[in-house]
């Protein structure tokens, strides 16, 4: 009971006001664990809120990935990610990247740390983000298709389904699979169906 309190107080000096304090409505993420999605041991979401990562950190979870470019940091989401993390005794690292220039030492980073997290055997998975979860779908795409040797193609069509359908993503996933420059292939995105 008193680490939840403790967990509740930190969110609230950090939110700057107390622990019910409201969060800017501008998030893009998640609230609740529940709504998490794992594809293996890892989910990949967009932009999470305090009572997300607090719920996180309450059902066993341990380490956060960000791969917010410094300039969204400096934008700002309403608090501070970092600072937040570490008052509630999550850890918190850091890939900035962009979707269409992350390198292949950028996707082994993600792998170590994939490989750390689950050497915790936390029985909650790794939550990779970034602003909306694009680049969190891309990145993991790339270190499947490295770790499988899936062919550029392969590897996309992960992508694909994972849910990326950024165009200029894929394409630098293309070729960062090993795919010609000069040979992108047109990506097969499935369209968004109507919600009835």
């Amino acid at each position: 009971m008193l680490k939840r309190v403790a967990l509740l107080c930190a969110a609230g000096v950090l939110l700057g006001g107390c622990a019910g304090s409201e969060p800017k409505p501008a998030y893009r993420g998640w609230t609740s664990v529940d709504e998490l999605e794992p594809v293996n041991d890892v989910v990949l979401v967009g932009q999470p809120d305090p009572t997300g990562l607090l719920r996180y950190k309450q059902a066993g979870g341990e380490m956060v990935v960000d791969l917010r470019r410094d300039r969204e940091h400096e934008m700002g989401v309403g608090f501070d990610e970092a600072k937040f993390m570490e008052a509630a005794g999550l850890r918190y690292e850091r890939i900035p990247l962009s979707g269409k220039s992350f390198t292949a030492d950028d996707v082994d980073r993600f792998g170590e740390l994939l490989d750390e997290h689950r050497a915790m055997r936390t029985g909650q998975p790794l939550v990779v983000h970034c602003g909306s979860g694009g680049r969190a779908q891309l990145v993991y795409a790339a270190y499947v298709g490295q770790r499988d040797g899936l062919s550029p193609i392969d590897t996309v069509d992960y992508a694909i389904g994972l849910g990326s359908d950024w165009e200029p993503g894929l394409e630098h996933l293309w070729v960062l699979s090993g795919g010609d420059p000069e040979e992108v292939p047109e990506f097969e995105i499935p369209e968004d169906e109507e919600e009835n």
